[in-house]
């Protein structure tokens, strides 16, 4: 019985972060559509978080990263099983250069810490291994990531990259937490369209093109350090 409480609990606290991030969403730029309420892209309440997987990705790492400060193994649980969901398939882009030997963070390195934090405790360890025995149903395929590396003070351009009118248009870029990393995106015209620059090395846009085009995508490491990053497009 505890450990379906803890994991109610645990689904409970995913369904409050969607709302506290959009809060954190800054001013819908022209051509492109707000985040609706109920967490749906695009302005359409009642659609699922699933609709918008690098969405995702951005509260798996940021509840790992709460979870992993506070010690927190149900916190990092939750993390876990949202990136468990989306399946990632790598791709080659010019922009900065490759980054050797480094991925996207894992849900199986994310169960590991949370092993590591849940010590004996007999009913976190059986909700790890649920997750790490539970086939992987309902994964949102398509997105699909790069890896390189970036030094300190310098921006990486990619693109431009065509998104279709209408369909909810998504970039998330992940660091490996050495420094600070800006996402901006902007259209064939040199409007910015999104930008997140908050001071960390997670970073994500979405917005919902009214018009079909090309867009530029700009990573800058704002930090003082070297930061290997991955970038993600759906």
């Amino acid at each position: 019985m505890l450990r379906l409480a803890l994991l109610s609990l645990s689904l409970l606290l995913l369904g409050s972060l969607p709302a506290v991030l959009r809060a954190q969403d800054g001013p819908v730029p022209d051509g492109a559509a707000p985040v609706g309420a109920g967490g749906a892209p695009g302005g359409e309440p009642g659609t699922r978080l699933e609709a918008a997987p690098l969405r995702k990705l951005e509260l798996s790492r940021r509840l790992y990263e709460a979870g992993r400060d506070a010690r927190d193994a149900l916190l990092v649980i939750a993390g876990a099983r949202l990136r468990k969901q989306v399946a990632l398939s790598s791709v080659a882009r010019e922009g900065a250069a490759p980054a050797a030997g480094f991925a996207p963070l894992g849900w199986e390195e994310m169960l590991a810490e949370a092993e590591s934090l849940a010590g004996e405790d007999a009913d976190l360890l059986g909700i790890i291994a649920d997750l790490r025995a539970e086939r992987q149903k309902g994964i949102v395929s398509g997105p699909v990531y790069s890896i390189a590396v970036l030094q300190a003070g310098l921006s990486a351009r990619y693109g431009p990259y065509p998104f279709a009118a209408g369909r909810y248009a998504e970039v998330y870029v992940e660091g490996d937490g050495r420094s600070d990393l800006d996402l901006y995106v902007h259209d064939a015209a040199g409007r910015l369209v999104c930008a997140d620059t908050d001071i960390s090395d997670i970073a994500h846009c979405g917005w919902r093109p009214a018009e079909a085009g090309d867009f530029l995508l700009t990573v800058t490491n704002a930090g003082g350090q070297e930061n290997r990053f991955a970038l993600m497009t759906n």
